[in-house]
């Protein structure tokens, strides 16, 4: 749809050129839904998949485990799941959880902590 463009006479003779007025609208909706697409395109993220697969994560954990000589003897592998540490800025990592065998042991939690730039953490009972 062509822009209309209407002439109104100055003071002082000449003309001047506007756009419509029921064309504003339409002009802006526009404008602003092409303003909207380029930031939503240029804001979406990398990709969901993490950048250590799981089998990887858990690889890495093992061998920090056998590295560092950590006595697991008396733990098992519990669970291994994906979170976000509240660091600054957030990090992703895969967290590895190994916890007592002995079903009277309330404490002795084992968590390795493998994030997605590479580096490995170990802590305990959480």
């Amino acid at each position: 749809m062509p822009l209309r463009l209407q002439s109104t006479p100055r003071v002082g003779g000449g003309s001047a050129f506007f756009v419509r007025p029921n064309m504003k609208p339409r002009i802006l909706i526009i404008l602003l839904a092409v303003f909207s697409f380029v930031m939503l395109c240029s804001a979406a993220p990398e990709s969901r998949e993490p950048k250590t697969s799981l089998k990887e994560a858990l690889a890495k954990a093992e061998k920090y485990v056998a590295d560092k000589k950590i006595d697991v003897s008396g733990l098992y592998l519990a669970s291994i799941y994906r979170s976000t540490i509240p660091k600054n800025p957030p990090q992703n990592c895969w967290t590895v959880i190994w916890v007592p065998k002995n079903p009277n042991v309330m404490d002795g939690e084992l968590r390795i902590y493998i994030y997605d730039d590479g580096h490995i953490e170990a802590g305990g009972s959480a």
